[in-house]
């Protein structure tokens, strides 16, 4: 059994949602799976040093030149290609499978999002062709043995867009790292000028399009217009939007950026998390891990509409509140019991060795050894 990655950097988010994975299978299914990575000539050999070092069982390969030229590295899959079962991320790990595979090749589509529209509403793609990406996509999703969706409105994008009607497919969100990269220093609110009464909205994120940074602004200004008491906490690089908000807010509204080993420390100072995102499809079948982040530090959700499945989930749970641009919501210091509850449900919901997801696990196992 193999996993495949193509194009995908060894970041964070690559432990979490790769070899976190990965470990998990292994465990489940009491044996231990290869990992294949493609990396970019640019940086194939610094890439491949920090997988060996987090996944001894991995095997990293060059890509050729371009993304255009994504099929020629099926020519090189081949070589080391040896199992019949490949689960693939991303849609062009599932077409170079698709292209070597055989008639007892079972193909896994591990899809992380709504890839057409998001090149077409991000431009992510650079001069790919998007009607290619599209079609790619689709293959995808129609021509594999199994599928793994980060959402249940993912599902639904491939049912309306290309017609998947089929139940072969397990919904398994964006979940935590197991990784213990937390750093356990002791930070104070006041060492970030934040009085106990003050409420706290921390930002977490990076400064991708779909961040929507002058709508999450906006919303900002109106907590901080409606209450004094209201601060707000940047961690995150500064950006021109940013600046412009500090200089209007100083005493109110300040910016670190952090390791990530520390950022769980500053989450746990907050109240809230806010999550904002313009209205697209991109976002509408998004699982934003930092959601979780968020609610294992105990804080509450501050969520614009139709984000992935999380929107109705904070709704559902009393977790929060949904933000209308007509509409500010009414909010208050977060309890220490309060907080302790969050945490409940987070470890429930969101932690990769919950029952929760490890049933999720169990159900993908299954279909792979059926």
């Amino acid at each position: 059994m193999v996993y495949l990655t193509f194009n995908d950097p060894v970041s964070g988010v690559y432990k979490s949602q790769v070899i976190d994975v990965l470990h998990s299978l292994n465990k489940k299914n009491k044996s231990y799976m290869t990992l294949i990575s493609f990396f970019s000539l640019r940086n194939y050999f610094s890439e491949r040093r920090k997988l060996k070092r987090l996944y001894p069982k991995s095997i990293s390969l060059p890509m050729f030149p371009k993304l255009k030229n994504w099929r020629l590295n099926a020519f090189i899959l081949k070589l080391f290609m040896k199992e019949e079962i490949i689960i693939c991320r991303g849609v062009f790990a599932t077409n170079i499978a698709l292209m070597i595979s055989h008639t007892k090749s079972r193909v896994i589509y591990d899809g992380r999002g709504a890839v057409a529209e998001e090149y077409n509403e991000f431009n992510v793609g650079g001069d790919f062709c998007p009607n290619e990406i599209k079609q790619l996509e689709k293959k995808a999703v129609l021509n594999t043995f199994f599928r793994i969706s980060v959402s249940t409105k993912l599902v639904e994008y491939w049912f309306n867009k290309f017609g998947y009607n089929l139940k072969e497919h397990v919904v398994i969100p964006c979940t935590l790292s197991d990784y213990e990269e937390r750093n356990h220093s002791k930070i104070l609110r006041k060492d970030l000028n934040f009085d106990d009464d003050d409420i706290v909205i921390v930002f977490s994120g990076g400064t991708g399009l779909w961040q929507s940074y002058n709508l999450l602004i906006l919303f900002l200004e109106k907590f901080l217009s409606t209450n004094q008491k209201v601060k707000i906490l940047f961690l995150c690089k500064k950006n021109q939007e940013i600046n412009s908000f500090i200089r209007k807010y100083k005493s109110r509204v300040f910016i670190k950026w952090v390791n990530f080993t520390d950022v769980f420390t500053y989450l746990s100072l907050a109240d809230y998390g806010i999550v904002v995102r313009d209205e697209s499809i991109t976002n509408f079948v998004s699982s934003p891990v930092k959601i979780a982040e968020y609610l294992s530090c105990g804080l509450k959700i501050l969520i614009s509409k139709k984000i992935g499945d999380f929107s109705d989930f904070i709704v559902d749970n009393d977790l929060g509140h949904i933000l209308d641009e007509k509409t500010i919501p009414l909010i208050s210091k977060v309890s220490d019991d309060e907080k302790k509850q969050i945490k409940n449900i987070s470890d429930q919901y969101f932690h990769k060795k919950s029952n929760y997801i490890q049933k999720k696990f169990e159900i993908l196992i299954h279909a792979l050894n059926s």
